[in-house]
């Protein structure tokens, strides 16, 4: 990848540090959870936890921790998802093509807010309109 942003851009130290600081910080359900009418904080629980409780319980509680385990991994796709986006937009910040750049954003924190604020993305997204000059996100 040619990287035509040069450093005398005064926006991409900061574009940059603000990407890497959020690489990983959303991989899934990290916050407090009372999912379902049972109430499961799915709190840093990964799909594949939830899928062996399901498989180790019965009844309505398996049902409870079915339905977790499907949630769970849509977080954890979309979180995915985010991820590529902002990486996508880093690219395209250093093809200085800034349009496209605030679209990939976009999608990473409109599938991170599908959750919750967004908290991880918003940061890079704000970064990079200030980079383009825009104001169209405020």
């Amino acid at each position: 990848m040619v990287n035509t942003l040069d450093s005398r851009h005064p926006a991409r130290d900061s574009i940059m540090q603000t990407h890497a600081l959020a690489i990983s910080q959303w991989w899934g359900c990290n916050w407090q959870t009372q999912y379902g009418p049972r109430k499961l904080n799915l709190l840093d629980m990964r799909s594949r936890q939830a899928r062996l409780i399901a498989e180790a319980t019965s009844g309505e509680e398996a049902k409870a921790w079915d339905a977790a385990t499907t949630y769970l991994h849509e977080v954890e796709s979309d979180a995915a998802a985010a991820e590529m986006a902002a990486t996508d937009a880093i690219s395209l910040v250093n093809r200085e093509q800034w349009p496209a750049a605030l679209a990939a954003i976009e999608k990473a924190v409109a599938l991170e807010t599908k959750y919750r604020q967004s908290v991880v993305w918003h940061p890079l997204r704000d970064e990079i309109a200030a980079g383009s000059g825009s104001q169209a996100f405020d």
